[in-house]
């Protein structure tokens, strides 16, 4: 049983407008503005959340430029992994509920997020394909 569900659609709606009226323009002196990624996002919902739409009036992750990933690089690596996946699910068809509820069922709905980050990481190193896209 996970411990915590995904928001339904009217809280992912509700969601989604607060963010977009908290994005501001980036404070001055400050290149890299609002292209931060958050710290210990305890979901995997939340995770693609960060890259779809931003979080906390941060930028979306899938709109950082090369120095913006830079800047981060170890956490967008990390990352990176299981967003490529939940994309490539999406190409199939899927909602991205579905996907990560596959990624959960594959990894274990029991671990951490930081613990089924490292799984992907090392199946991809090692060329393993436990999701089947």
């Amino acid at each position: 049983i996970r411990s915590v569900f995904p928001p339904s659609s009217e809280e992912t709606k509700k969601i989604l407008l607060k963010q977009k009226e908290e994005r501001s323009l980036p404070p001055p002196g400050n290149t890299l503005g609002n292209a931060k990624l958050s710290k210990n996002l305890k979901t995997l919902h939340a995770l693609w959340m960060e890259y779809q739409f931003g979080l906390n009036g941060l930028k979306p992750a899938k709109d950082f430029n090369k120095k913006e990933r830079g800047s981060c690089k170890v956490q967008y690596c990390r990352r990176k992994v299981f967003w490529s996946a939940v994309e490539r699910f999406i190409l199939k068809g899927f909602s991205w509920e579905a996907a990560i509820d596959r990624i959960l069922d594959a990894y274990g709905s029991h671990k951490s997020v930081a613990k089924i980050l490292k799984m992907m990481q090392k199946d991809r190193a090692a060329n393993v394909d436990r999701l089947g896209v």
